[in-house]
């Protein structure tokens, strides 16, 4: 019984992570394709522009490497049941 509820809860908690990382990547690609385009000033250098867009790619980047692989339920029974959870 308390083993399913174990199970249940990690396979949600790995669904929710993996659906927030799907939903922000492409929201950053869009910031980082269409914000320099809006913002863009022709007559001068604005050193801030080029700080936010340099953030919106650190974010980007470290978005998309911290994408999990695809949840394997098998394998986290066996992760569970190790610690011999009953």
């Amino acid at each position: 019984m308390i083993r399913k509820y174990i199970v249940k809860k990690e396979t949600s908690l790995e669904f929710r992570n993996n659906t927030s990382l799907y939903l922000i990547t492409p929201t950053m690609s869009v910031l980082i394709i269409v914000f320099p385009i809006l913002s863009e000033n022709r007559f001068r250098v604005d050193n801030d522009l080029f700080l936010i867009v340099e953030l919106l790619f650190l974010i980007l980047f470290t978005t998309l490497f911290s994408i999990r692989n695809p949840l394997d339920e098998q394998r986290l029974i066996k992760e569970l049941n190790f610690g011999s959870i009953q």
